[in-house]
């Protein structure tokens, strides 16, 4: 089951793609990136990211004009 979260993360990045994130005081490590894609929202570029730590899925979102990181959504084991 999917679920939308939709809240501000801090990022941990290498060669710009994600290797884990920081949200409500837990270290996510992230074992695999798999689609990576952009879309605009008006002017603004958006990257979204899915990924996994091995048990659940996460989908990242990254607005290039703040350089601010959302977790969007979160799918599996919690």
């Amino acid at each position: 089951m999917t679920e939308i979260i939709d809240e501000k993360i801090s990022v941990n990045l290498i060669n710009r793609e994600p290797t884990g994130f920081f949200w409500r005081g837990r270290s996510y490590n992230l074992t695999k990136v798999g689609l990576h894609h952009t879309f605009r929202e008006g002017r603004v570029l958006l990257h979204i990211f899915s990924v996994t730590d091995g048990n659940t899925f996460f989908k990242l979102q990254l607005n290039t004009e703040t350089l601010q990181w959302k977790l969007v959504e979160i799918e599996g084991e919690q």
